[in-house]
């Protein structure tokens, strides 16, 4: 990967199939250093590239998860969507297809009438068909087929935030629900990081 100023690096892999789906992680030589923990999934875009950010920093104040390792992402391919797919129980159902605010942001605002600890995930979305596959998710590492997300809920109102290119996701309650998240631009880290080869990934079993 090449620096692309502060301490935010990036790669592009060219000469892929358009649409397809494969498999990556961010690593240094010898896998000591990686990230998402589990491995990320993404589809090539019309033109056969996957381009990747990397954001060497381990700990983060900024209301984003993951909050505790380096955050891997990349450009929004745009082939498909995402559904925010959760549950206070092990049942999960659709609570929404994320609408598009474009640069790889998505976003979708729900209201909860009961408290608890959501369980979610985000997951790939067909618009043309209006399905949902759970093929491709993102889960609590912003990997696929990762643990589920989880957050503290009260009645009221919350936005999900999905944003590809920084490899982050947030829950900001709104009109008073629960505590605000501030949702400030992460800082870059200092260590550059080797990207590692990507391999297609068959079914990946929702957890």
């Amino acid at each position: 990967m090449t620096s692309a100023g502060g301490s935010e690096y990036v790669a592009t892999i060219s000469g892929l199939t358009p649409g397809t789906a494969y498999n990556f992680k961010l690593a240094n030589f010898d896998y000591s250093k990686q990230t998402p923990t589990s491995d990320g999934r993404v589809a090539a875009d019309a033109n056969g590239n996957i381009h990747f950010h990397l954001y060497d920093q381990t700990s983060w104040t900024d209301g984003w998860f993951p909050n505790n390792q380096r955050r891997a992402g990349y450009d929004d391919p745009g082939q498909y969507g995402w559904e925010l797919m959760g549950d206070f129980g092990t049942n999960f159902a659709s609570l929404g297809v994320l609408s598009n605010s474009g640069a790889g942001l998505y976003s979708i605002q729900k209201a909860f009438t009961q408290a608890g600890t959501l369980q979610f995930k985000f997951r790939k979305y067909d618009t043309l068909t209006a399905t949902g596959d759970w093929n491709t998710s993102i889960g609590r590492d912003f990997g696929n087929g990762a643990n589920n997300a989880t957050f503290s809920i009260s009645p009221g109102n919350y936005r999900f935030d999905l944003d590809l290119p920084n490899g982050r996701w947030r829950v900001v309650p709104l009109s008073g629900s629960g505590t605000l998240a501030n949702g400030a631009v992460p800082e870059p880290a200092t260590l550059a990081m080797a990207f590692f080869g990507m391999a297609l990934l068959g079914l990946v079993r929702r957890r």
